[in-house]
């Protein structure tokens, strides 16, 4: 039994093949672990983690295949390990009947969308498989990359519970309909169907042209004069290299569900006097809309370009388009030294909500916008 994803393999767990892997890549790596309470003790030494560790993780394993609930040990196709996901018994109180979902991750592939890559086959194998009709996850964290990671997946938060020390707990709750797009079947549907057909959306001065997963794919290859014929426009030399880790992740988003591509990456396309058409930036959602019918705004624009209000017109035709899909609810994730966004999310009327630790760009400010278009 194997699933197979754009960049990723997945093999049901094995002790003798993959126990060392998850020793080296997981255990013992502090970054991993650094949620883990029970690994929390500086004095602990490499031996006794890993003891810890078969203590708690390999019965967990084994208990929910005698329900045909498998971890997935994910791996490149070169064989490289990248870490675990997959479905096991949950426990009460926190848990109950139905599977928990669960994922862990090497450090070193923090970043790139694998987390969701893998947690999207093992979900619609599971609906595929199981008779179950809901699955959970609980953290006990905060643990922004394992939330947003839920958000992703399809999951909504259910409530808080407490285990039997009173210690509280968040369990998020998807059904079989709720996660039915990210259904194997409807992607594979989907993958025959070949490259959806997505209108550009206009705005004043520029278009904003869909990515499709053929596109995004030559641009990853660096193979511009079929990405240039693919898209009809010039593409600035850099811009494969600028755009490596949001290819990464649309790439596998797109691969799982291609009916998401009208939400996701758009080249901002500027036509000259001459008739020559150019990508002058690229915009779009990180998702279509969440479980709270929210959705993550990201854009930037070349520099020769910027200063000249490219991305406010971008940002506002795609939430006048978002508008007219029912969706008026928007969130957008900006760095503190990055002058220029924030002053685009103030004029477009977003508030301070927060601050994150993104794994690839560090600490940011999150912002988050309710109702549009804006009024007067």
């Amino acid at each position: 039994m194997r699933l197979t994803t754009e960049r990723l393999e997945l093999r049901p767990f094995d002790r003798d093949r993959d126990w060392p892997d998850f020793l080296s890549g997981l255990v013992l790596d502090p970054v991993v672990t650094r949620y883990w309470a029970d690994f929390a003790d500086p004095d602990l030494s490499d031996a006794d983690r890993e003891r810890l560790a078969a203590d708690e993780f390999l019965p967990w394993f084994e208990e929910g295949l005698e329900r045909g609930l498998v971890v997935w040990t994910v791996r490149t196709p070169r064989g490289d390990f990248v870490g675990v996901s997959g479905l096991m018994t949950a426990e009460p109180p926190v848990g109950g009947p139905d599977p928990e979902f669960g994922t862990l991750l090497a450090s070193r592939w923090h970043g790139r969308g694998l987390a969701t890559e893998a947690g999207r086959a093992v979900m619609a194998d599971a609906w595929a498989r199981l008779p179950v009709d809901r699955v959970i996850i609980v953290l006990d964290s905060p643990n922004p990359a394992s939330r947003h990671l839920t958000d992703k997946l399809g999951f909504r938060l259910d409530g808080a519970v407490f285990d039997d020390a009173g210690m509280p707990y968040l369990r998020f709750v998807a059904d079989r309909q709720t996660i039915s797009p990210l259904d194997v079947g409807a992607a594979q549907v989907h993958a025959k169907m070949g490259a959806m057909s997505v209108p550009p959306i206009p705005t004043p001065r520029f278009e904003l042209v869909s990515m499709s997963l053929g596109f995004m794919r030559l641009l990853l290859a660096r193979d511009l004069p079929r990405a240039e014929a693919e898209i009809g426009a010039v593409i600035p030399a850099e811009m494969p290299a600028r755009l490596d880790a949001f290819l990464q992740f649309r790439i596998a988003d797109l691969s799982v569900d291609p009916a998401a591509q009208p939400w996701l990456g758009r080249a901002i396309v500027l036509t000259g006097p001459d008739g020559m058409r150019r990508i002058i930036g690229s915009c779009g959602f990180h998702a279509p809309p969440g479980p709270d019918g929210r959705v993550e705004v990201g854009y930037r624009v070349e520099p020769e370009y910027r200063r000249q209000g490219v991305a406010t017109e971008a940002v506002h035709a795609l939430f006048d388009w978002a508008h007219g899909q029912g969706v008026d609810r928007f969130r957008a994730s900006v760095a503190p030294g990055n002058v220029a966004s924030l002053a685009i999310v103030g004029r477009l009327g977003f508030r301070q909500v927060g601050v994150q630790m993104d794994d690839i760009d560090g600490e940011e400010f999150v912002f988050e916008l309710d109702g549009w278009p804006p009024a007067g």
